[in-house]
């Protein structure tokens, strides 16, 4: 469980500073500082520097890892969309998830 809980905490840091430096780059584009074109093509060039992949599978342990993360966290409330997205969960994975599992547990 301690080697699952260090790759997501891991993949979390990576995810957000992510976000990170593709909020600034928005933020050059809106401020003028680039245009369409230098935006777009960095994007392009660049793709795994903002690109999250929502590749990771979900099971049991990766859930009860997770909660026990989230549960750790000053900003406890998040959707499901968010925490797919912080760990690189699959698209829709831990929603079947719990759908098939109907218990949290």
């Amino acid at each position: 469980m301690d080697e699952l809980k260090e790759s997501l905490y891991v993949n979390a840091i990576n995810n957000l500073m992510k976000k990170i430096e593709y909020m600034q780059l928005c933020s050059d584009f809106d401020s003028g500082v680039i245009d369409d074109e230098e935006f777009k093509r960095e994007l392009t060039e660049n793709e795994g520097q903002y690109l999250i992949k929502l590749d990771r599978p979900f099971d049991k342990p990766t859930f009860l890892a997770i909660n026990s993360i989230v549960d750790q966290l000053e900003f406890g409330h998040f959707v499901l969309s968010d925490i797919e997205e912080l760990f690189s969960i699959e698209d829709k994975a831990m929603y079947r998830y719990m759908i098939e599992n109907n218990n949290m547990n």
